[in-house]
Order: structure tokens, then C-alpha cells, then sequence
């Protein structure tokens, strides 16, 4: 992946409620690394602003100098690259770490990864 340096980059997240810290680590290390540390937001579900994976996440994210940004479900695209259990579980039209860069406004540049059991991310990027 060609990393531009007027380009801004985030990481899109999919995270069970009891998210495993250790793999919400590796996911926002694995996007600073790919972004080549430009990476500025970290984005997920309005819905896990007040569950545990949240409060981890934004703990996390002030910790590597990184804006947590939760979207709310409306705002989410009709559709994403990627297929996912929430689209069975929460009714989400696709993977929510896909949904939430693209409702947000970037174009997902790599594309959803597992990070153990409990997170998925994506990497955006816009400019």
C-alpha cells in the first residue's frame, strides 16, 4: 500500500461488547503501521460509546494520540465490500468497520482483518 502525506487515515472498528484490550491494541497498532503513523481517527458504532468495548477504546485512542469517533447506525451506507454476523445480529447492512469509514467519508484502502476473536478493522483513507 502506497501511503500519500497529505492524505488523512483511520481505522474503522467491529468490537464485541467485552473486547479483548490486547486485540484492541493490535488493530490501532496494525492501522499506525499501515498508515505509516498517520493515522487520525479511530471509528466505530454509537451504540459502543457506553459499553465496555468504548470506554477501552477510548482510553486507547487518547493514549496513541488518536480521535475516537462513533456513527450512528443511520448514517451507515446501504451496503459494504465485506459480509458480517452483524448484519444477522444488529442488522447492520454489512461489516461495521467498513460502514463506518465509508459514512464517514473514506475510501477503504484495506479492507476488513480479524484481530483475534473479540475485533475487526478496516483502514480509510481520505483527501
Amino acid at each position: 500500500m502506497v501511503v500519500i502525506a497529505d492524505e488523512t487515515y483511520a481505522l474503522g472498528l467491529g468490537m464485541r461488547r467485552r473486547v479483548d484490550p490486547t486485540e484492541l491494541r493490535a488493530a490501532l497498532e496494525w492501522g499506525l503501521d499501515r498508515s505509516q503513523g498517520r493515522l487520525r481517527e479511530v471509528i466505530t458504532l454509537h451504540r459502543k460509546a457506553e459499553q465496555p468495548s468504548g470506554r477501552a477504546l477510548i482510553r486507547l485512542a487518547r493514549e496513541l494520540d488518536l480521535r475516537p469517533v462513533f456513527v450512528r447506525e443511520s448514517e451507515l451506507p446501504g451496503a459494504t465490500p465485506s459480509r458480517s454476523r452483524a448484519e444477522k445480529l444488529l442488522g447492520l447492512p454489512g461489516s461495521a468497520c467498513e460502514g463506518v469509514l465509508l459514512a464517514r467519508g473514506y475510501e477503504i484502502v484495506e479492507g476488513k482483518r480479524r484481530f483475534g476473536r473479540t475485533v475487526t478493522a478496516a483502514l480509510g483513507r481520505r483527501g
